[in-house]
């Protein structure tokens, strides 16, 4: 019976995530994404919702633990981001901001999220976004062959009531050229850990992203998982939930002109 009970919800789950690229922006970007969940329906969260026809909100979020009770928490925030995209907010910050207060009020006082939340226009190709204490964001430079960190920084969501969340949120703009991919994960890869507990790191990240950097962004998303599985022993691939100890998730896109 609970085997039933999670299938089912690992189904639910699997909806709520995106189903198909963004149609709008296919002309203009490539897209990678992945998700596995470590106890087959877990806290990871992507998705990129089409904001206007030149405006696409991304984001990528990690709640507090794994198994149901993350996933719930994780379907009511997607609930309400997609609600406020609907009435037109679309500024980094002030939806970060919402989010806050709702998942302050509506959690137990131990469950936070991290969160990056990103919006691309296609006809400026810059890119506005915030991060609510989550990994730093990567972009891979097609004509330079770096890896550039952005800044990062914040509070998780439901950590602090909105005065103090809003005191330390800070905005950010950057632009990608053609041939520039933007890359972000959640902590259950830079964090997964080796038979003798070394962890996976956002360095050795970086050093696959440099590698890989000029292939499509489902190739770099396999590349990553065979680094992941060769570095933990353990299957990330497979029917069923992973062998790791916490859920993962990455997302990227390329400008192709």
């Amino acid at each position: 019976s609970m085997i039933q009970e999670l299938s089912a919800a690992e189904q639910i789950q699997s909806q709520l995530m995106p189903s198909g690229l963004p149609e709008k922006f296919t002309d203009t970007l490539s897209f990678g994404y992945l998700y596995r969940a470590s106890s087959g329906v877990g806290g990871d969260y992507f998705d990129f919702i089409e904001a206007s026809d030149s405006s696409l909100v991304f984001c990528i979020a990690d709640v507090t633990g794994h198994g149901p009770g993350p996933a719930m928490i994780m379907a009511m925030m997607r609930s309400h981001l997609h609600s406020m995209i609907q009435m037109g907010v679309s500024q980094p910050g002030r939806i970060l901001r919402d989010l806050n207060k709702r998942v302050y009020a509506e959690t137990p006082s131990h469950v936070f999220i991290t969160m990056l939340l990103g919006v691309y226009n296609k006809e400026s190709h810059e890119i506005h976004f915030a991060s609510a204490g989550h990994n730093k964001g990567l972009i891979y430079r097609y004509e330079t062959d770096i890896v550039e960190t952005l800044p990062a920084g914040g509070l998780p969501l439901g950590l602090e009531e909105d005065d103090v969340f809003a005191s330390i949120l800070d905005e950010h703009n950057t632009s990608i050229q053609k041939g520039d991919l933007f890359f972000q994960y959640t902590d259950g890869i830079n964090e997964a850990a080796s038979n003798d507990g070394s962890q996976f790191g956002t360095r050795r990240i970086e050093r696959i992203l440099q590698a890989t950097g000029k292939k499509k962004p489902e190739t770099i998303m396999s590349s990553m998982v065979s680094n992941l599985e060769a570095f933990t022993g353990s299957k990330v691939m497979k029917d069923g939930p992973t062998e790791l100890a916490d859920d993962i998730a990455m997302i990227a896109f390329r400008r192709i002109r």
